[in-house]
């Protein structure tokens, strides 16, 4: 299962976005307990930058 949230960054001059940065936290396997000392949560950051083709 994955959580995240994009952040959309917009230029001055025109309403297109600059860049995107995601932020995540990751779980694959829900049975584990969520305290657990497993090692199963991860957290994540990307970053995008958008590319228009005509």
């Amino acid at each position: 299962m994955r959580l995240g949230i994009l952040f959309n960054l917009k230029n001055k001059e025109k309403d297109k976005p600059l860049v995107t940065i995601q932020t995540f936290l990751d779980r694959a396997d829900l049975s584990l307990s969520p305290n657990g000392k497993d090692n199963d949560l991860r957290f994540g950051l990307g970053i995008g930058l958008p590319i228009n083709l005509k």
